[in-house]
């Protein structure tokens, strides 16, 4: 199983069109969803809402800024990047995608900040993105030291 690097980048936005662009930009050839459902509040026993789409989600976030959660998508075909991820938190979204390390991932990531027109960014090897904007800028800050 190959070791994966993750390109992060911060947005100051939670609007679902986001995922949908992270999606065509990334997975261009399709992308399929890592979850058959997803609860609120997220990994709930006891959800208070449940959806069966991604961009259903996606839209109920837009519009609830208290709310977290992470949605993964995995490519139709045999390629890089193999992943893309959107992690809403406190401050807008944090915006990812996973190749396998020591490929490309350098070019990803200024991909991914040229598409979405942040400089906050950064690459980690196997590990979530931050939950808060201070820390995603904290991790940031150590990485480039």
């Amino acid at each position: 199983m190959p070791y994966y690097s993750d390109c992060y980048v911060h947005v100051d936005s939670r609007s679902s069109k986001l995922g949908i662009r992270l999606i065509k930009t990334f997975l261009p050839d399709g992308a399929l969803e890592s979850a058959e459902e997803y609860f609120i509040p997220q990994y709930a026993e006891s959800p208070k809402h449940t959806f069966s789409k991604a961009v259903d989600l996606m839209n109920y976030l837009e519009k609830h800024p208290d709310e977290t959660h992470s949605i993964y998508w995995t490519s139709l075909k045999d390629q890089n990047p193999i992943q893309v991820n959107i992690h809403y938190i406190d401050t807008g979204t944090i915006l990812g995608v996973a190749v396998p390390s020591e490929t490309e991932e350098d070019q990803i990531l200024e991909r991914l900040k040229s598409a979405f027109n942040t400089d906050c960014g950064y690459i980690t090897h196997e590990a979530p993105p931050p939950s808060t904007l201070d820390e995603f800028i904290r991790t940031l800050r150590n990485i480039e030291n």
